[in-house]
């Protein structure tokens, strides 16, 4: 996901970076502090969401709204004054986050996010289904790997294991963010775990508290607390119970 953050006040901008980056350390973050470098930025950039001030010097961040639609583009106002909500809100605001910023308000904030983000992505699975297969550098020779065989992916340091069952794993000569990125198309994969990425289709069940997932065949797998919410509700809206 890529934020982009637009307050002319510098220690603003790095109260949220430093926020965002808990919440989320693989956020890429890029910043504005003026109307005119967060256009430059729209336009030029894939963003998924913004965090706005209101007061920028002698502008209103509502301007960028004027002439502009960015429907997809999530907005979360971060600002210190109480009486632009509602027209925060008419601009398609999912959050209004008063200032001096609250970590856990603003962390509930950006949860909402993280949900409408995977949403979009689960909204677009029935038109690009993504990578089906795709070629894994091993010691010696590139494997071809179908991605529907695999169950978890998981960090073993600047390697990845491929877990196809409990007898089966490919060690790949390259870190878990490779393959991440390799399959980022893939709306089947998610990150549940700083150590794990599993395959939802092999996901048999969930605990109730989010804290473990069991797959199709009997592996227990952590969720860590970063990536809770935004499971949980994946698993809410994508899974049948069972």
């Amino acid at each position: 996901m890529k934020v982009l953050i637009v307050d002319d006040e510098f220690n603003a901008r790095r109260i949220v970076r430093k926020y965002l980056l808990d919440f989320n350390a693989e956020l890429s973050l890029v910043e504005a502090s003026n109307i005119e470098e967060a256009l430059t930025i729209l336009n030029s950039e894939t963003i998924d969401l913004m965090v706005l001030d209101i007061q920028l010097k002698n502008e209103v961040s509502f301007d960028l709204f004027k002439e502009n639609t960015w429907d997809d583009i999530d907005v979360i106002f971060v600002t210190a004054y109480s009486n632009f909500a509602m027209e925060a809100f008419n601009v398609g605001a999912l959050s209004y986050v008063l200032k001096p910023v609250d970590k856990s308000v603003f962390e509930k904030a950006f949860r909402k996010v993280e949900y409408s983000f995977l949403a979009k992505k689960q909204s677009k699975h029935s038109i690009k289904s993504g990578a089906g297969r795709i070629y894994v550098p091993l010691k010696n020779y590139y494997q071809l790997v179908n991605l529907s065989e695999v169950m978890f992916l998981k960090a073993d340091g600047m390697y990845c294991g491929i877990v196809f069952s409990p007898t089966k794993c490919l060690l790949v000569s390259k870190p878990l963010k490779y393959i991440e990125e390799k399959i980022s198309d893939n709306l089947n994969f998610v990150r549940i775990h700083r150590s794990f990425i599993v395959n939802t289709d092999k996901i048999l069940r969930c605990s109730s508290d989010f804290k473990m997932i069991t797959l199709s065949d009997s592996t227990v797998l952590p969720i860590s607390a970063k990536y809770k919410e935004a499971l949980a509700d994946y698993i809410r809206n994508s899974i049948r119970k069972l």
